[in-house]
C-alpha cells in the first residue's frame, strides 16, 4: 500500500502542470526527473515495484496524504491531464455522468436522438438508473438545450453534454 512518505520519496509533483516525475531512478532506462509512467487507455499509469498504479491516485496521495475515499474524476474528461485543478473526488455515478460522448452517438449530444416514428428529436436523461423522456423537439438544438438544462439541474458540475 502506498503512503504519503513513500510517494513523496519516489516522486515530485507539479500541481500547476500536472507533471509527476521520478525523484529516484527506478530502472536503468529511467532517470531522475523523467515523467513517471506511460499513457495507456487515456490514463497515465506508473509501475512501482512491478505493480501498476494510476498516476492520479499517486497524485492524490502526494497532495492529500491518503488514498481517495471515492473515485478520482478528471473535470475535463482527459484522463492524462493530472493538473490538481482538474482532479476531484466523485462517486461512481458522478464519474459516469462526466464521461465523453460515445463514438456511436449521431446527434452530437448526450441523451438526444432522432425519433423516426414522430419525426422529431427526442431528449432523454437517466436518473437513478431510470431513463426519463424530457420531450420531443423539432430541432436537434432545441432537444440539446432541454437535455443540457436537465443535466445541469440533476447532475450539477458533473454534467457533460459533448466531447
Amino acid at each position: 500500500m502506498l503512503t504519503k512518505a513513500v510517494v513523496r520519496r519516489l516522486f515530485d509533483y507539479n500541481p500547476v502542470t500536472g507533471s509527476l516525475t521520478w525523484r529516484i531512478s527506478p530502472a536503468n532506462r529511467v532517470k531522475v526527473g523523467d515523467e513517471a509512467g506511460t499513457v495507456s487507455c487515456g490514463y497515465r499509469r506508473v509501475r512501482i515495484k512491478n505493480k501498476p498504479y494510476l498516476a492520479h491516485i499517486i497524485i492524490w496521495i502526494w497532495m492529500k496524504g491518503r488514498l481517495p475515499k471515492r473515485k478520482i474524476d478528471h473535470r475535463d474528461g482527459n484522463g492524462s491531464n493530472n493538473k490538481w485543478s482538474n482532479l476531484r473526488m466523485a462517486t461512481s455515478t458522478e464519474n459516469q455522468r462526466n464521461t465523453k460522448l460515445r463514438k456511436d452517438n449521431s446527434s452530437g449530444v448526450k441523451g438526444v436522438s432522432f425519433h423516426k416514428r414522430y419525426g422529431k428529436w427526442a431528449a432523454y436523461i437517466t436518473i437513478n438508473k431510470k431513463t426519463i423522456t424530457i420531450g420531443f423537439f423539432d430541432s436537434v438544438e432545441a432537444a440539446a438545450e432541454a437535455r443540457r438544462n436537465a443535466a445541469l439541474k440533476h447532475f450539477g458540475e458533473f454534467a457533460r453534454e459533448v466531447a
